[in-house]
Order: C-alpha cells, then structure tokens, then sequence
C-alpha cells in the first residue's frame, strides 16, 4: 500500500484545497475578464469566424506589456493579469466569474465562440 497521504492531516487538506479553489479561481478570473474586454472591443459587425480566430490568437499569442511599467517585466497579459490577483479575495473572484460569464450566456455574446460550451456551461 501507498503511504503517500497518511501523514497528511485534515487542516493540510483543506489547505491544499483552499490552494487550488484559489488558483483555479484566478485562472478562470483572468480569462473571463480578458474575454469580457475582448468582445466589449470587437466591432458589432465582426464576423463570426474573425471573432473566433482573434480570440484563439489573443490566447495563444497573447500581447505582451512593456517592460518598462513598474508593476511589471514585460509579461503577457495574462501572466500580469494573473499576478495582480495575488491579494484578490477567492469569493469575490469566484463571484466576478459568475456574474461575467452568465452575463455573455445572458446577451448571447459568447455563442460565437462555441455553440457546445455555451449549451453545457451552467452557473449556480
């Protein structure tokens, strides 16, 4: 038998698990506020297919900010974003992500992006 998680106590649990409701928490923050200022910027008339190579673009090759901000060393969006985070409360995060996401399903403005997703994401 594995002994690779005897030794680990119930408060050692929950703080990993504190740890990753966090993390994950403010992956999905970054992400959906990147999305939310991304469709805010795209022109109404955008085409759908445009739309979605942009977005895959932005996420695969992200811009960077320059390094000479104080706050930051030239990281992309993303990692800066993230960063920024660090002090952020995890409900309010996790509330954010509710609220912004139901918000696109709502107003219909991230259908464009996939049809699967929408149909099968559902938010409390």
């Amino acid at each position: 038998m594995s002994s690779w998680n005897q030794n680990n106590s119930n408060e050692d649990v929950r703080s990993n698990k504190d740890a990753e409701k966090r993390v994950f928490a403010m992956l999905l923050y970054t992400r959906a506020f990147t999305l939310d200022q991304f469709i805010r910027c795209l022109p109404v008339e955008t085409d759908v297919k445009v739309a979605r190579r942009r977005w895959v673009l932005l996420q695969a090759m992200p811009p960077r900010l320059p390094a000479d901000r104080s706050f930051d060393s030239g990281h992309d969006i993303f990692v800066t974003l993230f960063q920024s985070l660090r002090n952020a409360d995890t409900d309010a995060m996790l509330s954010f992500i509710n609220t912004t996401l139901s918000n696109l399903l709502l107003n219909g403005r991230i259908s464009f992006l996939c049809r699967t997703v929408s149909r099968h994401l559902t938010l409390p």
